[in-house]
C-alpha cells in the first residue's frame, strides 16, 4: 500500500448485526454530521476528517468508529443495542475531532503523553494539546486559551466533578479501565453545558453491556490498583468495580523511623473507590449508575512548622435512556458531587491557622432528541443545579486565645435553564446548528437572567478540505480567588450577588482543515474570546480580613490567539505537532490604575511534539517534547527600609514597593519525557511493563521567585532574586496484569 496515496470516496453498506439486513434509517451521523442513506442502507462518504478512520452513529444502534480502506466499499455491522446517540465504543488508539469536539479513548489519552510517575491523568495528558496551557511542570488542571482552571468544568457522566487530582496533580482519581470516552469542548459548548467561560472536559464511564469479564491489576512507584468486571443477568447487566491506594506514607514512615535525625518526609496518602453498573432493561431502555469516593490526607513535620490536610469528594451519577423508534430518545440524568477540604498549619505553636472549604453540587437534567425529517434533528433540555458550601479562615495566635475568623463565607446557589438545540443538513458537505439557552441563577441576595445564543457551521470544500465558524455565549455565575500555586482545593469561591456580576463570555472561532495526503493532516484555528465581568483581587492577594466583595474588582478581558496541529501517520510511526500562540489581557477599574494588563494564567507561546512507535507486537515508545514561554508574575520594582524597636530590640524589615501588575516573565520552560512499553500474551491474560522518565535532561523549569537579602560587608545590601525549581528528572516502572 503506499501510504502517500490520498483518499478517495468510500461507499457504506450499513447493515443490522443481527438480522444482516440493510438499516432501514433516513438520516444517520458520521463524525457528528448527518448523512442520507438510499434505500439499500448506503452512504457515500469522501475523504474522513481523522487519519483513517470514522465514527458511524445510527440511533438505535451501538455506534462505531471504524478503520477504513484506502477506497472502494466497505460493509459495516451495527449491533442494535439501545445507547445514547453520543455516545459510542472507540476501537483503536486514535482521537478523534468530531464537529469541534475532541473524543479520546483511554489508549488515546495514554498516547498523549507519556504517564507521570506511571499514574493515569486525564488533564496532565491533555495538556499536551493547542489551547490547553500548561502552567509549570507540578500543574495539572485545565487553563484553556488563557482561562484560569476555575473557568472550566469538568463532568463526570454529565455531572459536575471537582476533584480531579491527588497528590498535588499528580494522579488523578479515575481508573483507566473505568473511563470509556473523554469529551474536550473548547470553543463551541453543546447547550447542554454552561456555567463556565473557558471550556468543558465531560469523562463518560458507560460501558456496553457484553458478557465479557475481566480482572486486572497494576503496581508502581507511588500507588497499587485493582479492577474487576463481572456480567449478570444473563449478560443484560455489568458490574464494574475498582480501587486504588497510595504507599508513599508507607515508605515515607519507614525513613522517617530510620533516620529521625533527618529533615521528615511528609506522611501522604491517597486512596479512590469506583463502582459502576450498566444495565440493558429492554432493548429500548439502558440505565446506568456510577459512584467515585476519593480522599488525601496529608501530615508535614517540618520542626519549626507543621502542615496538616484533609480532603475528600463523593460523586454519584445516574442515567436512565428511553428509545422511542429509531428516531427518538428521552434521557434523565441525576447525581451530586460532595466535597470537602481541612487545612491546618502550626507554627512553633505560637500561631495556628485553620482552614475549611468545601462546595456542593445537586444536578437534575433531562433532554429529548427527536430526528425530525431527513434534513432536520433537534435536542431540547432542562437543568436544575444547586450548588453551594462553607469556607472559613481561623487564625489563633499567643495574642488571641480564642481564635480570631478573618475570613468566613457560606452560599446557596440555585440554577435552572432550558435549552434548545437544533441541527440542519442542508447538503451531504454543509451543515449548520443553532441553539438557544435561557438560564436562571438566584441566591438569596439576587437572581440573575442569563440568556444565550451559540451557533456554528461546517462546510467540506472538497474531499480534503474542511471549513469550520462558529459563534458562541455563555455565562459564568461562580467565581474564584486563586490559592496555592498547586493543585490543592485552597481557591476561595464566591457566588454573583448584587455586588459582583456573572461572567459573559462571547467566543468567536474559525477553523480550517486539509488532508494533504492519508499520512498527513493539518488544522488550523483562529479563536478570539471577549470577557466582561472577570474578577480580580486589587491587591494581587486576598489574605482575608476585609469582605471579598470589598478585595476584588471587576473588568474586562480579551484572548485571542491562534492553534496549528499536524498529524502524521507512517507505518507504525505516528508524530503530533500541536503549537499555540495566545494573547490575553485584562483591563479592571482600580487595578494597575485602570491600565491594561497581561493575564498570569497565558503563556504566550507553546510548542509540543509528539511521537509514538510500535517496534513489534510487543515493544513501543513513545516521547513527548514541550517549550513554553514562562507566565507572568508580578514582582516588587523597589524595596524601603523600615526600622522598628519591638520589645527595645532594633529590627530592620524590607518592605516591598510595587509597580505594575504582571510585570515580570518567568523564563522559557522546556522539558523531555519518554515512555517505554513492553506487552506480552500468554493464555491466561496478557501483562506489560512500563518505564517513563520524566525531565529526562533534567532540566529545571521555574516553579517561582524566590526573594532574599544579600548582605555585604564592602556595600550596601541588596535584594537577590533566585528562580525556584520543583522536579527534577524522576524515573518511574510500573507493572500491570489483565486476565
Amino acid at each position: 500500500m503506499n501510504v502517500f496515496q490520498t483518499w478517495a470516496q468510500v461507499t457504506l453498506h450499513l447493515i443490522d448485526g443481527q438480522g444482516l439486513d440493510p438499516i432501514d434509517a433516513s438520516l444517520i451521523l458520521i463524525n457528528d454530521r448527518p448523512y442520507l442513506l438510499n434505500e439499500q442502507g448506503a452512504v457515500k462518504v469522501f475523504s474522513p476528517k481523522s487519519v483513517d478512520s470514522l465514527c458511524v452513529e445510527v440511533s438505535g444502534y451501538q455506534p462505531r468508529l471504524v478503520m477504513l480502506p484506502d477506497e472502494g466499499e466497505m460493509v459495516l455491522e451495527l449491533i442494535p443495542i439501545t445507547y445514547n446517540l453520543k455516545e459510542f465504543v472507540l476501537e483503536g488508539n486514535h482521537n478523534e475531532v468530531v464537529g469541534q469536539v475532541e473524543i479520546f479513548s483511554t489508549e488515546s489519552l495514554s498516547n498523549l503523553a507519556p504517564q507521570f510517575m506511571g499514574e493515569f491523568n486525564i488533564e496532565r495528558s491533555l495538556q499536551s494539546l493547542p489551547g490547553v496551557m500548561q502552567t509549570g511542570d507540578h500543574q495539572s488542571g485545565m487553563y484553556i486559551r488563557g482561562g484560569h482552571r476555575s473557568e472550566s468544568m469538568s463532568y463526570l457522566n454529565d455531572v459536575p466533578l471537582l476533584f480531579t487530582n491527588h497528590f498535588f496533580g499528580i494522579s488523578g482519581p479515575l481508573h483507566a479501565q473505568m473511563v470509556e470516552a473523554v469529551y474536550l469542548y473548547k470553543d463551541y459548548f453543546p447547550m447542554a453545558y454552561d456555567g463556565v467561560s473557558s471550556g468543558f472536559l465531560n469523562i463518560d464511564t458507560f460501558q456496553a453491556v457484553d458478557d465479557r469479564q475481566e480482572v486486572s491489576a497494576g503496581v508502581g512507584i507511588i500507588s497499587s490498583d485493582i479492577y474487576l468486571k463481572i456480567p449478570l443477568i444473563n449478560d443484560r447487566l455489568n458490574l464494574s468495580v475498582g480501587g486504588r491506594r497510595t504507599y508513599y506514607d508507607l515508605i515515607a514512615n519507614f525513613y522517617n523511623q530510620q533516620n529521625s535525625n533527618h529533615i521528615h518526609l511528609p506522611d501522604y496518602r491517597f486512596y479512590d473507590f469506583d463502582i459502576n453498573l450498566s444495565w440493558n432493561i429492554k432493548t429500548d431502555q439502558f440505565f446506568h449508575i456510577n459512584y467515585l469516593n476519593s480522599r488525601d490526607d496529608l501530615f508535614a513535620d517540618f520542626g519549626s512548622r507543621i502542615l496538616s490536610g484533609q480532603w475528600s469528594g463523593h460523586h454519584f451519577s445516574a442515567q436512565w435512556l428511553k428509545s422511542y423508534s429509531n428516531q427518538r430518545t428521552l434521557t434523565f440524568i441525576t447525581g451530586f458531587n460532595l466535597n470537602k477540604f481541612n487545612h491546618t498549619f502550626d507554627f512553633l505553636g505560637k500561631e495556628r491557622v485553620e482552614m475549611e472549604n468545601g462546595l456542593d453540587f445537586v444536578s437534575h437534567k433531562i433532554k429529548y432528541e427527536e430526528i425530525l425529517n431527513r434534513f432536520w434533528k433537534y435536542e431540547a433540555g432542562i437543568d436544575f443545579v444547586t450548588e453551594g458550601g462553607v469556607q472559613n479562615l481561623k487564625s489563633t495566635s499567643d495574642e488571641i486565645e480564642d481564635g480570631d475568623d478573618v475570613r468566613a463565607y457560606e452560599a446557596l446557589g440555585i440554577r435552572l435553564d432550558a435549552y434548545l438545540e437544533s441541527t440542519l443538513l442542508i447538503t451531504n458537505w454543509l451543515n449548520t446548528d443553532l441553539a438557544l439557552r435561557y438560564g436562571w441563577f438566584a441566591t438569596k441576595e439576587k437572581a440573575y437572567n442569563l440568556p444565550s445564543i451559540r451557533f456554528r457551521t461546517t462546510l467540506d470544500a472538497s474531499d480534503r478540505i474542511q471549513f469550520y465558524l462558529s459563534y458562541m455565549q455563555s455565562w459564568q455565575h461562580r467565581h474564584v480567588i486563586p490559592g496555592v500555586g498547586m493543585d490543592l482545593p485552597m481557591d476561595q469561591w464566591f457566588f454573583s450577588d448584587k455586588f459582583i456580576n456573572p461572567i459573559f463570555a462571547q467566543h468567536y472561532n474559525f477553523s480550517f482543515k486539509y488532508q494533504w495526503l492519508k499520512c498527513l493532516r493539518s488544522s488550523l484555528n483562529f479563536f478570539f474570546i471577549d470577557k466582561h465581568n472577570i474578577s480580580d483581587t486589587k491587591s494581587g492577594l486576598y489574605a482575608g480580613g476585609i469582605r471579598w466583595q470589598d478585595a476584588v474588582a471587576q473588568g474586562d478581558e480579551v484572548n485571542y490567539g491562534l492553534e496549528s496541529q499536524q498529524d502524521l501517520h507512517i507505518a507504525n510511526l505516528e508524530l503530533k505537532l500541536s503549537y499555540t500562540y495566545l494573547f490575553s489581557e485584562r483591563k479592571i477599574e482600580g487595578i494597575n490604575q485602570g491600565h491594561s494588563y497581561r493575564n498570569g494564567y497565558s503563556p504566550q507561546h507553546q510548542l509540543n511534539i509528539n511521537g509514538q512507535y510500535q517496534l513489534n507486537k510487543n515493544w513501543s515508545f513513545g516521547a513527548l517534547w514541550f517549550l513554553s514561554t514562562g507566565q507572568k508574575i508580578t514582582l516588587p520594582e523597589s524595596f524601603t527600609l523600615i526600622q522598628g524597636l519591638p520589645g527595645g530590640h532594633p529590627s530592620y524589615d524590607f518592605v516591598p514597593i510595587y509597580g505594575e501588575r504582571n510585570n515580570f516573565d518567568l523564563p522559557i520552560s522546556h522539558r523531555l519525557d519518554i515512555s517505554i512499553d513492553y506487552s506480552k500474551k500468554r493464555r491466561w491474560g496478557d501483562y506489560t511493563i512500563s518505564l517513563s522518565v520524566f525531565n529526562v535532561y533534567n532540566q529545571a523549569n521555574p516553579y517561582f521567585i524566590n526573594l532574599e537579602l544579600i548582605t555585604f560587608e564592602d556595600r550596601p545590601s541588596v535584594v537577590g532574586a533566585k528562580t525556584e525549581s520543583l522536579l527534577p528528572i524522576m524515573p518511574s516502572l510500573s507493572y500491570r496484569v489483565k486476565f
